[in-house]
């Protein structure tokens, strides 16, 4: 008698986007919350603020301290999540997440908060959850489809 041993689900990774500047402990809170559900935090890895330039916000993770180097290393972690997922308490999303949303769209990546966002646009690619905890289960059931098509 064989016995097949099946491994268990790689865990799941997401990328926190919202308002630094706003937003700055409802990031970091999410990023720990993220981290205790057993989900990989692509970015910010370390939500720390360390620096600031302008509006800018630097945190522990961002080892250089360059703006356009900061923000592709975020959006390459996008790429490299399973979700992404928007701190947007009062639905405010400033330009910088609204570019991660639709970098996240543009890649099939799906986008999850606690709020819809105020935009309307914006909303038709936020998934709306009462809790956090409530992503997993809907991306481990989620059927497999074709990258929406942006033409």
């Amino acid at each position: 008698m064989t016995t097949t041993f099946l491994s268990p689900p790689a865990p799941l990774k997401a990328t926190v986007s919202g308002s630094f500047q706003r937003y700055m402990d409802q990031v970091r809170d999410a990023v720990y919350e993220l981290t205790d559900l057993g989900i990989l935090v692509q970015s910010p890895t370390d939500p720390r603020v360390v620096a600031q330039v302008e509006e800018f916000i630097f945190v522990a993770s961002d080892h250089l301290r360059a703006i356009p180097l900061v923000q592709g290393l975020h959006l390459a972690a996008i790429t490299r999540s399973d979700f992404l997922w928007l701190v947007d308490p009062e639905g405010y999303v400033g330009l910088s997440a609204a570019l991660e949303i639709g970098y996240a769209a543009a890649n099939s990546v799906p986008v999850f908060s606690l709020y819809a966002p105020q935009d309307q646009t914006l909303r038709h690619f936020v998934t709306v959850v009462a809790k956090m905890s409530d992503v997993p289960p809907l991306l481990r059931t989620r059927p497999l489809s074709d990258p929406p098509q942006f033409t």
